[in-house]
């Protein structure tokens, strides 16, 4: 997600449940035009960080029972993350691909069913906080898979810092942002 959140007339912000909606759409657009290839590894991998430290604890907060749905969402997230890794390295076939794409589907389609159940018992003014939270946590998150971390709580966002902080200097390397 490469975009800070615009105004939505007047001094309104945009909420979490709009920014995701609206990435989710744009990756989604996205892969129909490129497909599951490498352009799409930071701006996935940082959209599921994003999700898991600020969507899924405010459904677990908020929605009763649904720890059984952002289970699922975690696990789903998860095979997005190895298939990630597969694209990343050039491993992936058109059959990882084909994955990918249906498991991405299937990701914005369970999450945008909790969208409706969110906005109903979350006030407005929460999800606009968590809408501005948004931009520094994809700032702040890994911009490569880590399948491997935790995938919730403290040590999830210990670890996030982490990764993020080696892949910003690998991703810097790549670049050529270095003195040499």
């Amino acid at each position: 997600m490469d975009e800070t959140p615009d105004q939505l007339g007047g001094d309104q912000t945009a909420d979490l449940l709009e920014l995701l909606e609206a990435d989710h759409h744009r990756v989604t657009d996205r892969m129909l035009v490129v497909g599951a290839g490498p352009g799409l590894v930071s701006e996935v991998s940082t959209h599921l960080v994003a999700e898991s430290q600020l969507l899924y604890p405010a459904v677990r907060r908020n929605l009763p029972d649904a720890d059984v749905a952002v289970d699922g969402l975690l696990e789903t997230d998860h095979r997005l993350e190895e298939l990630l890794v597969e694209v990343e390295r050039g491993d992936a076939d058109s059959a990882a691909g084909a994955e990918f794409a249906d498991l991405w589907a299937d990701h914005v389609r369970r999450q945008e069913a909790l969208f409706a159940e969110l906005r109903q018992v979350v006030p407005p003014e929460e999800l606009r906080r968590l809408g501005d939270a948004l931009g520094p946590t994809i700032m702040e998150a890994p911009t490569h898979p880590h399948p491997h971390l935790p995938r919730e709580g403290a040590l999830e966002v210990i670890s996030d810092a982490v990764a993020s902080s080696v892949d910003h200097v690998r991703d810097a390397l790549k670049r050529g942002d270095h003195e040499g």
